[in-house]
């Protein structure tokens, strides 16, 4: 029967014991580079040999940039977990690692929501809400320069996607309006 340690901290609660904590805490701090790895990997698997070798160069390129990043911070990682501090309970262990990654698991979320936005909304209106909530989670005071920043990028993907390619992104609702108005203006 294995033995479940607990300690009293100092306003007399009990916390759990190192062996449950740092297991755990190692755990999350693989989860999202493993898990890169792995869709990357399958991204790789599942495109090569079926679209054509040039219209890869760049998927390729930010998947070997995406799984280089992934290898460092699995490094880093093994380096921070050997110096973990044993007598913390599994609670302060995952308060600190999500301390720690707020930003990055906060952009992570927004990019899927802006995935799911972008048909529903449209591009541009969901890489408005995109910019604003990614630069208030990194912290950004400068609101003027922000909406400075998000106007001229997203006059210069219209102007380069648009007007000189041709392309349209996706309309969804908002964009589709817009769209709509565009002409008679």
């Amino acid at each position: 029967m294995e033995r479940e340690d607990t300690t009293t901290s100092p306003d007399n609660t009990q916390s759990e014991s190192v062996s449950v904590s740092v297991p755990l805490s190692a755990v999350l701090r693989y989860l999202i580079p493993i898990a890169v790895l792995l869709l990357s990997a399958n991204y790789v698997n599942e495109t090569y040999g079926q679209i054509r070798a040039e219209n890869l160069y760049y998927p390729y390129l930010i998947i070997g940039v995406m799984c280089v990043l992934s290898l460092v911070v699995i490094i880093e990682e093994t380096i921070d977990l050997r110096s973990v501090q044993r007598d913390i309970g599994t609670h302060e262990a995952l308060a600190e690692y999500v301390n720690q990654w707020r930003v990055s698991i906060s952009l992570a979320i927004l990019i899927v929501i802006y995935v799911v936005l972008i048909p529903v909304l449209g591009f541009f209106s969901a890489s408005v809400i995109l910019m604003t909530a990614s630069m208030y989670a990194t912290g950004v005071q400068r609101w003027r320069l922000a909406t400075l920043v998000i106007i001229a990028t997203l006059s210069l993907i219209w102007l380069m996607f648009i007007e000189v390619l041709g392309i349209q992104p996706p309309a969804g609702l908002i964009d589709g309006q817009i769209y709509d108005l565009l002409p008679t203006l």
